[in-house]
């Protein structure tokens, strides 16, 4: 998507005719902008199950229906804001973007500790946690780009 904006001339004796640059979104805001899309569907997945699953799932544990959907809404619209704001270049969107992998790094660890079943998990952990630091790593490595930095801060 090409997104235009407009500068005036800033030098004394210069008429201010505005002048149309156009700014380019780097394919790795895409790139990242996609990847919070497919959170934000895997969210609405969760909370879909939940609600087609709710009386298994009280059966289970009395919590568990509850604390999936809350946790479906919460992190769906979280990716979603942030989401629009990668995708419309907004200045706050790579603090954000930075903020929530991280939260969400913590939370699914957490999750995993504190609700999962014992049993499951020690499979397959260590994949897990180089896939997410994988992940983290582009996501930082990604919002530090020179390209990427100017195409955040056209809006300030």
């Amino acid at each position: 998507m090409v997104v235009e904006e407009e500068r005036t001339p800033q030098a004394a004796g210069t008429a201010l005719q505005p002048e149309l640059v156009v700014v380019h979104r780097p394919f790795s805001v895409t790139l990242l902008a996609t990847m919070g899309l497919s959170i934000v569907g895997f969210s609405l997945v969760r909370l879909i199950q939940t609600i087609n699953q709710w009386e298994f799932l009280l059966s289970l544990r009395a919590f568990l229906p509850v604390y999936l959907s809350l946790s479906g809404i919460v992190w769906g619209s979280i990716s979603l804001a942030i989401v629009w704001g990668l995708w419309n270049g907004k200045n706050w969107a790579p603090n954000a973007t930075r903020f929530a992998c991280v939260a969400w790094l913590i939370y699914y660890w957490a999750d995993t500790i504190l609700v999962s079943d014992p049993a499951g998990r020690n499979m397959n952990q260590f994949f897990i946690f180089c896939v997410q630091f994988a992940f983290l790593a582009f996501v930082f490595v990604t919002l530090a780009s020179p390209k990427v930095k100017h195409f955040f801060r056209r809006n300030l």
